[in-house]
């Protein structure tokens, strides 16, 4: 939530000091996995703003800063919400564009956790704006992805977010499919309580997505 009132701040010139507001309700700011430099930099950007400068050329500033970040994550989140303004603006072809870097960076995180996590996210953003081929193509890939997890529980919850995902944008064969497959992972895991609670969440996300049938049989 910080991020994304953050990134808004620099398009819109909220202070310094109402940006330093928002960091002190969220723990990004004091995290040192991110380039504090880069962010003061951006911070820095909108403190300012001339009075002459109009809201796309602010985002064009931002893009350039952004894109000298080293820390991946962090680059993903600002990429995807640049991209979503850019958007907004009437400008779906820069969109695409950045959010095509926006992936590449994600598919360069070493850990595979953080790597699908930051994946979906740019698939997120894709749909947002309208882009449901390039959407299904990250989910596929993150689908091949997640078998690599070590943690079972971890596996199960991030294959209900992408079934999720597909549901949203109307992919329900896939998104049972995954659910389907959730279910056998969980049943291997030998800690009842854990495999009790996965379940669970199994049997409500087929719910959500209106297989109820599908949901009262999980536990049988």
């Amino acid at each position: 939530m910080f991020l994304s009132n953050f990134f808004r701040s620099l398009i819109f010139g909220i202070s310094l000091g109402e940006i330093l507001f928002l960091s002190s309700v969220t723990p990004v700011m004091a995290n040192p996995k991110y380039n504090q430099e880069s962010i003061m930099q951006l911070m820095a950007s909108s403190q300012e703003p001339a009075p002459d400068i109009d809201e796309k050329s602010r985002l064009d500033q931002s893009l350039e800063l952004i894109s000298e970040m080293d820390d991946a994550e962090l680059k993903v989140i600002l990429f995807n919400d640049l991209a979503f303004n850019y958007a907004r603006l009437g400008d779906k072809k820069k969109a695409i564009a950045i959010l095509d870097q926006s992936l590449a960076v994600a598919q360069k995180i070493e850990d595979v956790v953080l790597k699908v996590t930051a994946m979906l996210s740019v698939a997120e953003y894709y749909e947002q704006i309208g882009q449901k081929s390039q959407t299904i193509e990250i989910l596929d890939n993150t689908v091949e992805l997640v078998h690599k997890f070590e943690d079972m529980a971890v596996k199960v919850t991030t294959m209900l977010d992408i079934a999720q995902y597909y549901a949203q944008i109307g992919e329900k064969t896939q998104a049972i499919e995954i659910l389907d497959n959730s279910v056998e992972i969980a049943n291997n895991i030998p800690d009842k309580s854990l495999q009790g609670q996965l379940l669970l969440k199994i049997s409500l996300k087929y719910g959500e997505i209106g297989e109820k049938e599908a949901a009262q049989t999980v536990f049988t």
